[in-house]
């Protein structure tokens, strides 16, 4: 999948520097982003090496990740954050050449859109840096020594920031209902 991800963003480089003969914000943050999915590949790769996701710990060991591992995986949350946000970020670089100023709605709602993926990606990476507090409560070597890892805020708080925003969306596309007297 990065290979192909790779491609296409090679295809549009190549594209823009063709007609173009110039690169645009845009392009740079969809490269940056990119980049950030390879180093997260990475940096992965690195903590299956030093046996991370080994599956023949027993359910007793399964909870216990040497240190080295466990700050990998913590500084990869960073650069996956990243790689999620910075192509959503070239989008809105993107539109916000093409949309005409002319287009007051419009230009509104984008500026609620931007306001919202900024705020998205403000608190996504504050969640990363001061949820847990000290930050080393993260790599302690035995899980029941923290009272708190990362991993526990994970499928709770970023997850409702993806739901919050597919159901803004979806209500702000629904037909509005009239009260009948």
């Amino acid at each position: 999948m990065l290979f192909f991800a790779l491609a296409v963003v090679l295809a549009r480089l190549y594209i823009r520097w063709h007609y173009l003969r110039r690169f645009d914000y845009a392009d740079v943050l969809v490269l940056a982003g990119w980049t950030s999915g390879l180093i997260w590949t990475v940096l992965i790769l690195v903590a299956v090496q030093l046996g991370a996701f080994n599956l023949t710990h027993t359910a007793h060991d399964a909870q216990v990740l040497t240190v080295p591992i466990q700050k990998l995986l913590y500084s990869s949350l960073f650069f996956i954050h990243l790689g999620l946000y910075l192509p959503k970020a070239s989008l809105l670089v993107f539109y916000n050449d093409l949309i005409p100023k002319s287009y007051g709605i419009m230009r509104v709602a984008f500026k609620a859109v931007t306001a919202y993926l900024c705020a998205a990606m403000l608190c996504t990476f504050l969640l990363d840096l001061l949820y847990i507090r000290p930050i080393s409560n993260n790599w302690f070597v035995k899980a029941n020594e923290a009272k708190l890892t990362l991993q526990d805020y994970k499928s709770c708080n970023l997850d409702c920031l993806d739901i919050l925003a597919d159901v803004a969306f979806s209500l702000h596309n629904q037909p509005r209902w009239r009260l009948v007297r």
